[in-house]
């Protein structure tokens, strides 16, 4: 059993002193988490902390080039270092956070042990137990969730299929043929429903990974994420109320009304929740003006605001620095294609709060007496960079306590404000994705968010 389990366990790399390079597990994107190197190199490093340049809290990257072949090269050097020497931590890899529980444990022995039924047409993958005992979910919504994942609704996909008459394209949008995943996570318009919820759900663009049960199985997995999942599934339901009153009433897509409706089963059936009675945003699209604004502090302060996007292996940033008039100080953009992991929306909004405590930092060091807020739209990164006892995933360790060390250092502040009111760098972020860029702009910025700078500066002259 030590032997099946250690198979889940990989190192996170601190000052790379306890990790043996050739015995330990310690690459997460390789996998069995080993290198095997170049033959000649065994006798040449040892441990990790042989490969980097301690200084400068760098990879050696020619020392790792001339030790390993360029795939075990290349996921080595795309491992993030922490800015501070820290000591090395073993992770178990069952677990979101990187903690071992002995009821992870038992779930993947469980699963590794074959199936005593072959037949059956449920999906062994979803977390059914889990789904089942949820409480305050309308018994209607409970069932029609499990016809959803189970492919049993009749979606034109599958109509088509039998009936040649048919046509097989979303009845919301007609570009894309009507699949699960489509109808209710990828069409353009419920994008916007699921943005504009409280939920305020990006879904990555052309990421194939991202389905409507791997999304439900993350909720599922985390007990903290319960109402999140409740209301998640009132969405659903309203999406597909409005798709069959498209189909059968000739009803022309309304975006508010869907949220409004989910918002409305929700708290019909989750009075004492967290979430209980929350109202629907004023959004009908995005590209009109939004009637939430960008708020600036006072002539001593300098807000920087910062959001994150995401592609197919891709993570941006859009970072952007304001004084109490609104002009623009400073403008970055952060863009990475060549992205591994789970779950990119969260490690591109945690890039984006670093970027913009990098940038406090920098403006900080030429006005000392000026007093810096970090502001993005992801409370749950503003929450773990401003309270490091929460539990939070493995894989933004390193980001995250970067985060928090120089905020502590500068004395920074970081907090949360509406997506709406984030909406500059929101915009700045996707041009990042769409340019596939890494750029900065000294008080300046560039022409795709000059609309929003000035719509923002214009509030605060109207005020």
């Amino acid at each position: 059993m030590r032997d099946v389990l250690n198979e889940h366990t990989c190192w996170y790399v601190g000052n790379g002193m306890q990790i043996n390079i050739w015995r330990d597990p310690w690459v997460p994107s390789i996998p069995g988490f080993r290198v095997e190197g170049l033959i000649s190199s065994h006798n040449r490093i040892h441990r990790v902390a042989d490969l980097i340049h301690h200084s400068q809290r760098c990879w050696n990257t020619t020392l790792i080039c001339d030790c390993f072949n360029e795939f075990e090269a290349n996921a080595i050097m795309k491992i993030r270092l922490p800015c501070s020497d820290e000591k090395d931590v073993l992770l178990w890899m069952q677990t979101t956070n990187g903690d071992f529980t002995t009821k992870s444990a038992y779930r993947t022995l469980h699963q590794m042990e074959p199936s005593s039924s072959s037949t059956s047409n449920t999906n062994s993958k979803f977390r059914w137990k889990s789904y089942w005992k949820i409480k305050g979910i309308s018994p209607r919504i409970h069932l029609f969730l499990w016809r959803v994942i189970n492919h049993a609704i009749a979606l034109r996909s599958v109509l088509a299929r039998h009936i040649s008459t048919v046509d097989p394209s979303c009845p919301l949008c007609q570009k894309e043929i009507e699949t699960t995943d489509h109808l209710f996570l990828k069409c353009e318009l419920v994008r916007k429903i699921w943005f504009g919820s409280p939920i305020s759900l990006r879904i990555p663009d052309n990421d194939t990974e991202f389905t409507l049960e791997s999304l439900f199985n993350c909720w599922l997995a985390s007990p903290s994420s319960y109402e999140v999942l409740k209301l998640g599934c009132a969405i659903i339901w309203s999406i597909w109320k409005m798709r069959n009153r498209c189909v059968f009433e000739n009803f022309k897509p309304d975006i508010r009304a869907s949220i409004q409706m989910a918002i409305h089963i929700y708290n019909d059936h989750s009075p004492s929740s967290d979430l209980s009675h929350v109202e629907a945003p004023d959004i009908t699209d995005h590209n009109v003006p939004l009637t939430q604004r960008w708020n600036p502090h006072d002539a001593t302060t300098v807000k920087i605001n910062v959001d994150g996007a995401t592609a197919t292996r891709t993570i941006a940033a859009g970072i952007i620095a304001r004084n109490h008039l609104g002009d623009v100080m400073n403008c970055r953009t952060y863009f990475d294609n060549t992205w591994i992991g789970v779950d990119a929306a969260i490690e591109a909004e945690a890039r984006g709060f670093l970027k913009g405590l990098e940038l406090a930092r920098e403006m900080h060091a030429q006005q000392p007496n000026t007093r810096f807020v970090i502001e993005g739209d992801s409370k749950k990164v503003v929450s773990y960079i401003n309270d490091d006892r929460l539990i939070y995933p493995w894989r933004i360790r390193s980001i995250l306590q970067d985060c928090s060390s120089i905020k502590k250092t500068h004395g920074f502040l970081v907090s949360f404000i509406p997506r709406l009111e984030n909406s500059t760098a929101h915009a700045l972020a996707k041009f990042a994705i769409s340019n596939k860029l890494s750029s900065s702009w000294m008080a300046s910025h560039p022409t795709c968010i000059s609309e929003s700078v000035l719509f923002d500066r214009q509030a605060i002259i109207d005020d």
